[in-house]
């Protein structure tokens, strides 16, 4: 178990990113796919925004922070037929990116947030807690751009109706403020 523990340490190490930036901005496109216990339409579209802050000596890579609103109404379904809805999420991540060339890596990232409807109704469409789970990938076009994708599967916390989604987003990361020499 030991080796098999420092083994995997040593590959996470080595393929750990190697940044060379604090902050990356990534404006985001994507869609939503919804079990279906809130009551609501089960896909419709989102947009948001990412900041990335890179960690230092650290396993975690990046700290994500973001917000995601629906930008499509948002049907209502059930017993909230005719009652259109929307969702806003902010959300806080843990991201670790694992390089596999120059160009190209695999991410995972895990975190909290929280979602807020445009109207609260019962206990189906409440404001609350989610975390958050996900893996993507990430494709270097120059030195201040690349294009992400990636698939978050969202569980709400604490709502009397459990509800889970699954997000899949593409961005466009614009790093920016260089390290400071050490």
């Amino acid at each position: 178990k030991k080796i098999l523990l420092s083994s995997l340490a040593c590959a996470s190490l080595v393929l750990a990113a190697n940044n060379d930036y604090k902050y990356e901005i990534t404006p985001l496109i994507g869609g939503a796919l919804q079990e279906g216990g809130m009551e609501m339409g089960k896909n419709y579209a989102n947009v948001g925004l990412a900041l990335g802050l890179n960690q230092d000596d650290s396993f975690i890579d990046q700290i994500e922070i973001g917000i995601l609103r629906s930008v499509t109404t948002i049907s209502g379904k059930g017993q909230f037929e005719g009652k259109d809805n929307g969702i806003t999420r902010f959300f806080t991540n843990a991201v670790k990116d694992f390089g596999l060339t120059d160009d190209f890596s695999l991410y995972g990232l895990a975190g909290l947030g929280v979602q807020i409807f445009d109207s609260e109704r019962g206990e189906h469409q409440k404001n609350g807690l989610f975390g958050n789970y996900g893996a993507g990938i990430k494709y270097q076009l120059t030195d201040s751009m690349a294009l992400k994708f990636d698939l978050r599967h969202l569980m709400d916390i604490g709502n009397g109706k459990p509800d889970n989604t699954l997000l899949y987003n593409f961005g466009l990361a614009i790093p920016f403020g260089e390290k400071a020499a050490k």
